[in-house]
């Protein structure tokens, strides 16, 4: 089984609260049942430089978000076992602070879209947001995605 853990957050990267633990240490749980797990979040701005310095580029691509499109930058990064994806885009992420901001709806739309440009980019077979996923690719008839089960955190 593969399990990709899309959060808004995940400790030591960032966390508010319960989400960015729970972010941080289900994940290494998880691999430690020999489950293939990796966790994709945002790069946010305010991360600290010790993690900044060890990101790898691996790509970027475009992510739809209404009538334009964004950049959107892939980096990665294993820590204590558990490898890391993270969504750049400066205009929506290079922030102070995680939440309360006035586009915050925009903000997590893109990152949701994001995933699932990742998805259709590199044939992973995991999702985030099951409505936005079913307006858009289920009714492709996208093979790739048969059989694809959600799981939502709020």
């Amino acid at each position: 089984m593969n399990v990709l853990f899309c959060a808004s957050e995940a400790a030591p990267f960032a966390a508010s609260g319960g989400l960015g633990d729970v972010a941080g240490s289900l994940p290494r749980a998880i691999r430690n049942r020999k489950v293939a797990c990796r966790v994709v979040m945002p790069l946010y701005g305010d991360m600290k430089q010790e993690y900044r310095e060890k990101l790898t580029y691996i790509t970027n691509f475009t992510v739809p978000v209404g009538w334009r499109n964004q950049y959107c930058g892939l980096f990665e990064l294993t820590h204590n076992g558990v490898k890391y994806y993270f969504l750049d885009n400066e205009y929506y992420f290079k922030r102070t602070g995680l939440y309360g901001f006035y586009d915050d709806g925009e903000r997590f739309a893109f990152f949701s879209r994001a995933i699932l440009e990742i998805n259709s980019a590199f044939s992973q077979v995991f999702s985030f947001s099951e409505m936005h996923f079913k307006i858009q690719y289920a009714t492709k008839n996208l093979t790739l995605f048969y059989g694809v089960r959600f799981c939502s955190f709020i």
